[in-house]
């Protein structure tokens, strides 16, 4: 191989990364989104609790976790059937999402049908969860 043409090849593997992290980057609204659920299922927690409305924080939840899923698995599929081809990276998001998000909601189910978890405890291990999604999510815009 010549010199230039390892230039070319060089060129053409930065120009990959950077079209993959650009896909990622301005993928955003799946973050934007799931915040404002849960600024919302928060503030709804709270003033729930505060009106002594207790026993109804359970399903509030559960229609938040359902609305999040719906909202970034199933409506972009349907708006938009010819969604560009997923990178790798994004596949590795949509696997760190899942393996963080259904340990939240077996703790969260836990913790409102079975009693098997104390509030604090619940909160500690969301909270690691969380932690260990978004560091996990740092990797790919990083590289």
């Amino acid at each position: 191989m010549t010199t230039e043409e390892l230039k070319d090849d060089i060129q053409y593997i930065r120009q990959i990364i950077q079209n993959n992290q650009r896909a990622l980057i301005d993928n955003g609204v799946m973050f934007i989104t799931n915040g404002i659920f849960v600024l919302i299922g928060f503030a709804l927690t709270f003033l729930l609790g505060r009106m002594g409305l207790g026993a109804f924080i359970p399903a509030l939840w559960i229609i938040i976790v359902l609305l999040m899923i719906v909202v970034n698995v199933i409506l972009p599929q349907r708006i938009d059937p010819n969604l560009p081809k997923k990178t790798f990276a994004s596949k590795i998001l949509q696997v760190n999402f899942a393996a963080t998000g259904v340990p939240m909601v077996v703790l969260m189910l836990l913790f409102f049908f079975m009693d098997g978890l104390s509030l604090s405890a619940l909160l500690l291990a969301d909270a690691a969860l969380f932690g260990v999604m978004f560091f996990m999510h740092g990797i790919p815009y990083s590289i």
